[in-house]
């Protein structure tokens, strides 16, 4: 059976879209295709990567000998070719199930309705503030979040708090948040009841004086048991969109995290959500999945603590690829950053890259990355975004 990867950047769309026909927005489709090229770097030996890309074969035979990597590119038209293919994407979504059986992939290996339906609803962010309250019994850890399902519960939620933040239960990073402070606006309350007639809820929660985000990874077997994959640390805008991950070991993360709160508390969350996800998902989600958190600030002790769960992400996410990348490639005690960037006009990003090849070169020692800038995907004329690390000396 031949894997086939898919990177599908607008899964959190399509998600909370829920028809099997959307069309996601035109900067959704050209990061797609942009970035194409991500899975060559966590997809298993000899995979398949899916691209609509004319890739420069330089930079592929460059990549393939610098890091031993074995994989081949395929295009939508010759899925139907292989009389066995199973599909691997970034995430599941109704559109991207239709379009996969459009192209030739059994239903064998795809999500059926039902499946697909529990996918969706795990991803609802109410899972996340269901779970919370079952991680919150210890003074180490702290966090709140309701589910508000009326114009009433929302306005007296933002009215009870000096600063809150308002969730969609679907939507992307850093989409669907509107903050509040103290006062139920128009705006709010026009927002709130469009969420809540599409969505069902709005999810409140408190403003936390937030320290640090991270997150731990994990991984749900077929038989529907979830492991601890590894650390992710990362950094957020003001408006909670992703920026970029550290690029470290789960050891060294670990001791950072460990400057705020102790590792036994870190050991004992861990161990508690292998336990509550299993019975969650009971068998219902198979594939990676992720668990954002945030160290938080408070003014009496303990000073720092834990928020166990801000969302769960139910898919493979940048965290997740960080933390793949540096354990495959990167030597295990440097450390360096991962970003995502999009530039307006490709000349710039180009301009920028040839740049950084000459001021930060690429150190690679027995096959791992010693120091230096390396671009994820290929640079060519028309790119307007780019996955990126730079690893410090």
């Amino acid at each position: 059976m031949q894997e086939v990867y898919l990177f599908n950047p607008d899964n959190d769309l399509a998600l909370a879209n829920g028809d099997e026909n959307y069309m996601p927005p035109l900067s959704a489709r050209k990061m797609a295709d942009d970035l194409s090229l991500l899975p060559v770097w966590y997809a298993s030996t000899g995979a398949f990567i899916m691209s609509k890309e004319n890739v420069d074969e330089v930079w592929l035979n460059n990549l393939k000998n610098t890091f031993s990597l074995s994989f081949q590119i395929i295009r939508e038209e010759e899925i139907a070719s292989f009389s066995s293919t199973k599909l691997f994407p970034w995430g599941w979504n109704a559109t991207l199930i239709k379009h996969a059986r459009l192209l030739g992939f059994s239903d064998e290996y795809l999500p059926g309705k039902e499946r697909m339906e529990n996918i969706r609803e795990l991803s609802h962010r109410s899972l996340a503030a269901k779970l919370l309250k079952e991680l919150t019994d210890s003074s180490v850890f702290c966090g709140s979040s309701e589910i508000l399902t009326t114009d009433k519960a929302v306005r007296e939620f933002v009215e009870r708090y000096p600063r809150v933040l308002l969730k969609a239960p679907w939507s992307g990073s850093g989409k669907g948040l509107r903050p509040g402070k103290g006062e139920y606006t128009s705006h709010i309350e026009g927002w709130s009841r469009r969420i809540i007639k599409y969505q069902r809820c709005v999810i409140g929660e408190p403003f936390m004086e937030k320290v640090e985000d991270f997150a731990m990874e994990f991984f749900c077997d077929e038989i529907g048991r979830v492991s601890f994959v590894g650390y992710s640390f990362f950094e957020t805008d003001v408006r909670g969109a992703y920026k970029g991950n550290l690029l470290a070991s789960d050891k060294n993360i670990e001791a950072h995290l460990a400057k705020y709160v102790s590792k036994s508390d870190l050991l004992i969350l861990r161990k508690l959500l292998e336990e509550k996800l299993t019975q969650l998902f009971d068998g219902k989600y198979q594939g990676y999945l992720g668990v954002d958190m945030m160290v938080c600030h408070f003014s009496e002790s303990p000073i720092y603590r834990i928020h166990p769960c801000v969302e769960i992400n139910l898919r493979m996410n940048m965290g997740l690829f960080s933390r793949l990348f540096h354990d495959r490639f990167v030597q295990p005690d440097r450390e360096g950053h991962f970003e995502v960037e999009y530039f307006k006009s490709p000349a710039l990003l180009l301009e920028d890259h040839l740049r950084k090849l000459v001021e930060l070169p690429l150190v690679i020692e027995k096959g791992r990355i010693l120091s230096g800038y390396l671009s994820l995907n290929p640079i060519g004329s028309e790119t307007n975004y780019r996955a990126s690390i730079v690893v410090e000396k």
